[in-house]
């Protein structure tokens, strides 16, 4: 289960920039291939499922329509609703590992939500997910010249 990255935003003129693939889901395409760890001898025969991002909340929020910046936030949400589909049509269950990853803003919650996310999973009687984040650590200093 791979989130999408992205960015994100946080208020209101952080909101009206984003550009907005970010903000909807009108431009998704219906397959897509990413690539990279997906063509990976590790994953072959998996199922694959590749989430795009839309919520602008780095997949980490849970709080529907906020009326001061105009966005809905339900990245969390997205990803429960895909893991009720794939429990629903029988690709994830007891005998499963779900592997776990994004990178950047997908990484970023998935490294947020990945607890929550293995409780989840205990409810329906599957091990804990395995993590691969990648570009996850966003530091609050100035940059370097």
């Amino acid at each position: 289960l791979y989130q999408q990255s992205g960015g994100w935003c946080w208020d209101r003129a952080s909101c009206d920039k984003r550009p907005e693939w970010y903000t909807g889901n009108s431009r998704w395409e219906s397959t897509k291939a990413p690539g990279g760890i997906f063509d990976s001898a590790l994953f072959a025969g998996a199922t694959q499922v590749y989430l795009p991002y839309c919520s602008s909340d780095a997949w980490m929020s849970e709080m529907g329509f906020h009326a001061n910046f105009s966005k809905w936030f339900r990245g969390r949400a997205i990803r429960d609703a895909a893991v009720d589909e794939l429990v629903a049509a029988g690709l994830l269950g007891s005998a499963h590992r779900l592997v776990f990853a994004g990178v950047s803003a997908g990484g970023r919650g998935a490294m947020a939500t990945i607890d929550s996310l293995g409780e989840r999973l205990a409810s329906l009687g599957m091990p804990p997910p395995f993590g691969v984040l990648d570009g996850v650590a966003y530091q609050d200093v100035p940059p370097l010249n």
